[in-house]
């Protein structure tokens, strides 16, 4: 037999969600909106490591993550927090790559569309216009930024 080749886009997907449902609920905006400032402003999934990576993304999460179990009225110890953090980050890390492997042909949606990924962040993946619009204020918030951040050493 013989062994045939993963493709570039495979990886380990975790299935279901070790997180509570009640939570689980509480991140696909932030997971949207980290992979969208990401695509912008970060490097290609596909050049990262992915635990090194996911490392990186996981303390950003911690405050939106932590709001928005306080509007929900849910308490987790710190522990429980940074755990949810990292669940997050790698969500976001998956739905990336799989993004990246979409518009660089090497997987079409029907190969991933059955995952509970897809569904939960379909906007992103097929592009919608509320996702563009998202990823375009955010790149021209980022440009913004430079620019102004450019113009504060020139004046130093």
């Amino acid at each position: 037999m013989s062994q045939k080749k993963p493709k570039r886009y495979e990886m380990s997907i975790e299935g279901k969600s070790p997180l509570a449902p009640e939570i689980s609920r509480l991140l696909p905006k932030l997971i949207l909106e980290l992979a969208l400032v990401e695509d912008v402003t970060g490097p290609p999934a596909s050049e990262v490591v992915r635990n090194e990576y996911v490392a990186k993304l996981a303390p950003r999460l911690r405050e939106p993550v932590a709001r928005e179990l306080q509007n929900a009225g849910i308490s987790v110890s710190d522990e429980e927090l940074a755990s949810i953090c990292r669940v997050a980050a790698s969500e976001t890390f998956v739905i990336r790559r799989l993004c990246e492997g979409r518009l660089e042909g090497e997987v079409r949606i029907e190969d991933f569309g059955h995952l509970p990924f897809y569904r939960t962040h379909r906007d992103y993946f097929e592009q919608s216009p509320e996702t563009l619009a998202k990823a375009f204020s955010i790149a021209f918030n980022a440009a913004a930024c430079d620019g102004a951040a450019c113009d504060e050493d020139k004046k130093n």
